[in-house]
């Protein structure tokens, strides 16, 4: 990985809220707005790590705020592969069938990385609020095991992707 695209970050004095101290520098640098090839461009250099905490995080931020309607909808849906990734290797399976059961709302075509294809793919889904079920079910696992704790021990576990 070349010097300028280390995001890793000095080990911080304690673990206190450790996935939002790994992920900082990437709010600013990693652009899902444009589209899928500033995305890839611009996570280059991330760690597989980072990666996944980062992209579950926006996942459950929007997940929290407005359900799999509001994360599939806004530019952020397009980093959908990258927390259905995330949540294999951060081993948060439970969060993770959560976000297949929302894919597969989608049937044989997966969301597009191009948000207005996205857009277009929701629009044809029919029913209603056909997330609804899975909004819940993401509500009460985050009450019961929180990401954050599994952010904290992925963390923990593998230091060398997120620390210098």
């Amino acid at each position: 990985m070349p010097p300028g695209n280390d995001f890793r970050i000095p080990r911080p004095a304690n673990d206190t809220d450790l996935a939002s101290e790994v992920i900082e520098v990437l709010w600013e640098k990693v652009d899902f707005y444009q589209d899928p090839d500033t995305l890839a461009r611009t996570l280059e250099g991330t760690t597989p790590g980072q990666r996944a905490v980062y992209a579950c995080t926006w996942y459950r931020s929007e997940v929290d705020n407005g359900g799999h309607s509001q994360f599939f909808y806004n530019s952020t849906g397009a980093i959908w592969p990258e927390a259905r990734e995330g949540f294999r290797l951060l081993g948060a399976a439970e969060h993770g069938k959560i976000l297949e059961g929302a894919l597969s709302i989608f049937g044989a075509s997966p969301p597009s990385r191009v948000r207005s294809t996205r857009i277009a793919q929701l629009e044809r889904i029919t029913g209603d609020s056909p997330f609804d079920s899975l909004d819940t079910a993401f509500y009460q696992l985050e009450k019961r095991n929180p990401i954050e704790r599994i952010f904290t021990a992925y963390i923990l576990a593998h230091p060398e992707d997120f620390f210098r």
